[in-house]
C-alpha cells in the first residue's frame, strides 16, 4: 500500500471509483510483502441519521477508525500481522470523512432520505 500514492482533490476524492482505482496492486513486489496482499475497502452510506438512542453509525465508525489507526492498537494489529496503514492514505481517509460537502453527514446529506 505504501508504493501505491493516492492522487484526489476535492471533486475525485468523494467518488468510490477513484478510490478502487487506487487499489489495483493485489500482488506487489516490494521486498518482504506478501504475495497475496492487497487493499480493503468499507462501504458505507453516506448519511447517517441520529437515532433516538442517541447511536449514529457516522460517529461509531470514525470512533473505529480513531483506535485502529491511532497508537491504542498499533501493537495489537503488528502482533497479529497486520501493516499499518500509510499516513498519506490515512490523511486522505480523514479529510473525506471531515469533509463538510461531501464527506459522511455533510452537507449533501441534506434533503435525502434517513439524513440527519
Amino acid at each position: 500500500m505504501s508504493t501505491v500514492i493516492p492522487q484526489f482533490d476535492s471533486t475525485s476524492r468523494p467518488n468510490p471509483l477513484t478510490w478502487s482505482l487506487h487499489g489495483v496492486n493485489p500482488n506487489p513486489v516490494v521486498a518482504g510483502s506478501y504475495p497475496i496482499s492487497g487493499f480493503s475497502w468499507i462501504e458505507m452510506y453516506q448519511c447517517y441519521k441520529t437515532h433516538a438512542n442517541g447511536n449514529n453509525a457516522f460517529i461509531w465508525f470514525k470512533g473505529f477508525l480513531d483506535y485502529v489507526y491511532g497508537s491504542g492498537s498499533q501493537a495489537i494489529m503488528n502482533d497479529n500481522g497486520f501493516a499499518q496503514v500509510p499516513a498519506v492514505w490515512q490523511g486522505e481517509i480523514y479529510t473525506l470523512l471531515n469533509d463538510p460537502a461531501n464527506g459522511l453527514n455533510g452537507s449533501s446529506c441534506s434533503g435525502k432520505v434517513g439524513a440527519y
